[in-house]
């Protein structure tokens, strides 16, 4: 297919979700090839990714986290020689953060309420709030993660495992993920927000009397909020808590096109 093609698809499937305010330029970053027959796909643009593009001769890159920075004259420093690279080989980059953080159908938020028959209510930030109808605890939901997570990727660098880190802060890993367990009740309402998460977000969650939070980064003082609330929180991983919106796009591209697609899981625990 031509890139033209490849890029109106894009356009057409995120357009609801374009005017995010966000930290990169959503959709074509760089332009490549005018003819698309291989893709690959990743969570991020890096090096790695950059390096088995040209070694594989892809002809376009799909990531969630593309080339950041509002200002797109500056590539200097890091960026310059993977972008160098990719432009010298021709191959194009397509990046969609937020718009795939929130895409109702595909995006890794919906993807994760999916994954736990969770039924959606409401929006928060990027990301929803759910009510657990089902009535799973919390081992349960991460339990459920992670058998999704395995089944999509192969998990290597994260086991299923349960144990209790610091009974001072209750923290603990269910499932190999970060669990701040201040209570033993079900959660009722659940905020999700994949990635990395803001205090404004934990706080609209508080005020919103969800019981459980679950998103991608542990960060400290966010720690510190929902024990001094008694908000529990689940923190799975900036990157495992953000592969589905990428392998979903994937899966829909490859039914609709002729195109050779892969993923590459450059699987990473921060």
């Amino acid at each position: 297919m031509k890139l033209y093609e490849l890029n109106n698809f894009l356009y057409e499937t995120f357009k609801d979700y374009l005017l995010l305010e966000d930290y990169l330029k959503n959709g074509l970053e760089i332009e490549g090839e005018e003819e698309i027959n291989k893709v690959l796909f990743s969570v991020s643009f890096n090096k790695n990714v950059a390096e088995y593009a040209i070694k594989n001769t892809f002809d376009a890159i799909i990531t969630h986290h593309g080339i950041f920075g509002r200002s797109f004259i500056d590539f200097t420093g890091n960026y310059t020689k993977k972008i160098r690279d990719i432009l010298k080989n021709n191959i194009s980059l397509f990046s969609f953060h937020l718009p795939l953080d929130k895409h109702r159908t595909i995006g890794n938020n919906a993807s994760l309420a999916s994954t736990l028959n969770f039924e959606i209510i409401d929006e928060i930030d990027v990301g929803y709030i759910c009510l657990n109808n089902n009535k799973l605890n919390i081992k349960e939901i991460c339990s459920k993660i992670y058998d999704e997570i395995d089944k999509k990727i192969k998990l290597t660098l994260i086991k299923k495992c349960d144990f209790l880190i610091n009974k001072n802060i209750n923290h603990y890993m269910f499932s190999g993920f970060n669990v701040l367990l201040n209570n033993d009740d079900i959660p009722k309402k659940i905020a999700i927000i994949s990635g990395g998460v803001s205090e404004n977000s934990i706080k609209s969650a508080i005020i919103n009397k969800c019981d459980l939070f679950i998103t991608g980064e542990l960060k400290l003082h966010i720690s510190d909020l929902c024990f001094e609330t008694g908000l529990n929180y689940i923190a799975l991983g900036h990157y495992y808590s953000e592969i589905f919106g990428v392998l979903n796009l994937k899966d829909l591209i490859e039914n609709k096109f002729n195109l050779n697609c892969e993923f590459l899981n450059d699987e990473n625990l921060l």
